[in-house]
């Protein structure tokens, strides 16, 4: 098993990494970049600090660097549009410097005529991105930018002092150590006073340290974790429903029904005869998720589509300065914006 402290790859644009993901269950990890989620289809629920919402098709979650977050479906699958980039990436810029964001949801603080316009861009970007045309990288870079200035501008946020640093460092790093606990041993009866103890601290202080973080209990996590497994081996294999029970950690067939229950309104039984036909293949960083990356080609394809849906919001500003797609060949040429109706 691996450490749920992600070390994000650049392979393409130096200090970016973008990808289409199809999403059952994210067990809760972090990583050092910042992190742009929109939705393409479906609606998955997001976890992290002191925060737990639903999130529609269309709306975009904003993540910032080592903040913790777990992503889960109670129906199907959620199709997510995802742009990880490295704080590196501003380390020239002022402005930027240890800048955190102060809310998740951007769209709370977007009005709606500007929203349609953010979608595109950032669907514009991944094109861009996947396709890989002839000096992409500018464009890609250039759009980018215009997107976390549009962050700077709408959302609430602050900078982080030295202190507020090391204190979240020194936070996450106790936490990636409960997740490798957890990781290592979910199969077996584990408590969270063997952690406290190997930790030096308070049983009561743990408790609420894992619930500040994770937004629930140690105990509902690790309940998460074994349902997680048990999930996989349901959609990949045909053991016995007490050989997976047994495998994912569950005292009993009893208490795995009962989970099973309680998240997806049905027996472990039924659940496999309705998800075994529509598998999602085993992802190489995380054997406990449940997901699947598209391949280039079909993201393409899928945000093309997506960016075939109506306009809603159109207005005048960023996207009047597009023309041409990456898929003609065209380079973006920059056109004259449109005068506003309100002057």
């Amino acid at each position: 098993m691996v450490d749920e402290f992600e070390v994000v790859q650049h392979p393409q644009i130096r200090h970016v990494n973008l990808f289409l993901i199809d999403v059952v269950y994210r067990t809760p990890h972090l990583h050092r970049d910042f992190e742009i989620n929109l939705v393409i289809k479906g609606s998955p629920r997001i976890v992290c600090q002191n925060q737990s919402c639903t999130v529609p098709a269309g709306d975009i979650v904003l993540l910032n660097p080592n903040q913790p977050h777990e992503i889960k479906t109670c129906d199907g699958s959620a199709c997510i549009l995802c742009i990880q980039v490295s704080p590196d990436l501003f380390r020239d810029i002022p402005s930027l410097e240890n800048i955190h964001f102060d809310t998740v949801l951007p769209f709370e603080y977007i009005p709606k005529t500007q929203r349609g316009e953010l979608r595109r861009l950032i669907v514009e970007l991944a094109i861009y991105y996947m396709s890989s045309a002839s000096n992409y990288e500018i464009l890609c870079s250039g759009l980018l930018n215009v997107l976390l200035y549009c962050w700077l501008e709408k959302l609430p946020s602050h900078r982080i002092g030295r202190e507020e640093y090391r204190a979240a460092m020194k936070r996450v790093e106790r936490l990636n150590r409960i997740l490798k606990y957890v990781d290592d041993n979910y199969t077996r009866k584990i408590c969270l006073s063997d952690i406290a103890k190997k930790e030096g601290l308070s049983l009561h202080y743990l408790s609420h340290f894992v619930k500040n973080n994770l937004n629930q209990t140690f105990q509902n996590y690790v309940t998460m974790v074994r349902f997680s497994h048990a999930c996989k081996l349901l959609r990949y294999n045909n053991r016995t429903i007490l050989d997976i029970c047994l495998e994912s950690g569950f005292s009993d067939p009893r208490y795995l029904t009962k989970t099973f229950m309680r998240n997806t309104g049905t027996t472990p039984g039924k659940y496999r005869s309705q998800y075994q036909e529509a598998r999602l293949p085993n992802t190489p960083d995380d054997s406990r998720s449940l997901q699947r990356y598209y391949s280039r080609g079909d993201a393409i394809r899928i945000l093309k589509e997506y960016r075939g849906l109506p306009k809603d919001g159109r207005g005048d500003g960023i996207w009047e300065l597009l023309t041409g797609h990456p898929e003609s060949g065209q380079y973006p040429a920059i056109t004259p914006a449109k005068a506003s109706s309100s002057g």
